[in-house]
């Protein structure tokens, strides 16, 4: 099991969601994760943003964020493009350069 190959189910899975449901998943989806390998794997804690799956070593899985409210600090990276998507910029970008699914 290696993380590459965890995000690409994961993505993958992500993808099959949307088919369904758009670009609203709704939450309880998410919360169920997806299936690896006969292992259950979550997308997210609700403990924290950043997060790492257990059956992972080194990389991150983070589906979510939280949009700042207009007029407050933003102490990340992250904004509104002008495709009016919430991009998301990961703290540490160069440890995961070449993973699909996850860019800037």
């Amino acid at each position: 099991m290696t993380d590459r190959s965890i995000l690409a189910a994961a993505f993958n899975h992500l993808s099959q969601l949307e088919l369904i449901y758009g670009d609203a998943v709704p939450s309880a989806e998410i919360k169920k994760g997806f299936t690896f390998e006969s292992e259950n794997v979550v997308f997210r804690s609700s403990q924290c943003g950043i997060f790492k799956p257990k059956q992972m070593d080194g990389l991150v899985l983070s589906i979510t964020t939280t949009i700042p409210k207009e007029g407050s600090l933003n102490i990340y990276k992250d904004f509104e493009g002008d495709d009016g998507a919430y991009h998301y910029v990961f703290e540490k970008e160069e440890e995961i350069k070449g993973v699909g699914g996850i860019k800037n």
